[in-house]
């Protein structure tokens, strides 16, 4: 089976399936993608840069079937050579860890948290990692998220135990610093500042990843996109202090912005260099505050395009 890069090219990810790989610039290597609406996009936002399309594409979302392809990838994926692997086209996969997850991802074709199945999904996961620990064992689980389930009481409880239980990192969207580009760039969603709010709730009682798209978008009338404007980033850069301030544990800070073309042709990617500055100038704002500690300052990664731009431990 082929790997999807995330970096791009012809390989887009594929809707549809239950379980893909994917080699991903934020993870670090070969993440494996978690798809709990493999019947068909669901999701609470409708953002500008999305790569997916509503529609029926495949069956839906079983454990039993989740099950089954976690068997089938502890199969791919093992360290015993004699075994196939799986192709990642050029990249040396044949050989012990570099063949192995870096971590098991929920993302797939829609908001996680909107999944009845997440929590068996999640227990689902556990179990793999112990039952074939020589493959997914030092794999992270990861829950990459649009933040609205946050709003939810019962789904932040349930979250703050799959975080204390089994170790769940938790990459939470914040696009925008205003509602305006917030509309613009997510388009359908929950008031703003309670979606603010209810992340700065959850991010005391349980550490999470902030990850943050910057990418040109469309004006209205047709006009060529353009980049957010300085005043949005100032707005954002505030969002983050005050998360922070109001005792928000964030552990690292994700400044990115597209690797493949959206289907609505609406935004473009910036480029490397803009995004290196939009994440200098947050690392700049956060350390000017005296009265905030430095070690308890996330660490800030910037990816362009195709690669990480920022060197190990977020420095530029």
């Amino acid at each position: 089976m082929d790997v999807t890069r995330e970096s791009g090219g012809e390989a887009a990810r594929r809707s549809g399936l239950l379980m893909y790989p994917a080699l991903s610039r934020r993870s670090g290597g070969l993440s494996l993608g978690v798809n709990l609406f493999p019947e068909g996009k669901r999701c609470s936002f409708d953002c500008a840069y999305c790569e997916v399309f509503p529609g029926a594409e495949g069956p839906p979302f079983t454990i039993a079937g989740l099950e089954a392809e976690l068997a089938a990838w502890a199969v791919r994926l093992s360290p015993d050579p004699s075994l196939p692997a799986v192709d990642t086209a050029g990249e040396d996969s044949e050989q012990g860890s570099n063949r192995l997850p870096v971590d098991i991802a929920f993302a797939g074709d829609g908001e996680p948290t909107l999944s009845p199945w997440l929590g068996e999904a999640i227990e689902a996961i556990a179990a793999a990692r112990r039952r074939w620990s020589a493959v997914f064992g030092a794999a992270k689980l990861v829950l990459i998220t649009n933040s609205t389930g946050f709003l939810d009481e019962g789904v932040s409880a349930f979250l703050h135990r799959a975080v204390a239980i089994h170790g769940l990192e938790i990459w939470a969207k914040l696009d925008a610093g205003t509602e305006a580009w917030y509309r613009r760039m997510d388009r359908r969603g929950p008031d703003f500042e309670a979606l603010c709010e209810s992340m700065a709730a959850f991010s005391r009682r349980s550490p999470i990843v902030i990850q943050s798209m910057f990418c040109a978008i469309a004006q209205e009338g047709g006009t060529a996109p353009l980049p957010p404007p300085q005043r949005e980033i100032d707005e954002w850069m505030g969002r983050i202090a005050r998360l922070l301030d109001e005792g928000g544990r964030l552990v690292e800070i994700h400044v990115y912005t597209q690797s493949r073309p959206s289907p609505h042709g609406l935004t473009s990617p910036l480029d490397d260099d803009a995004v290196a500055t939009i994440a200098r100038r947050l690392s700049e704002f956060l350390g000017e505050d005296p009265s905030r500690p430095t070690k308890a300052l996330p660490i800030i990664r910037a990816f362009g395009k195709a690669m990480e731009l920022s060197a190990p431990g977020g420095s530029f």
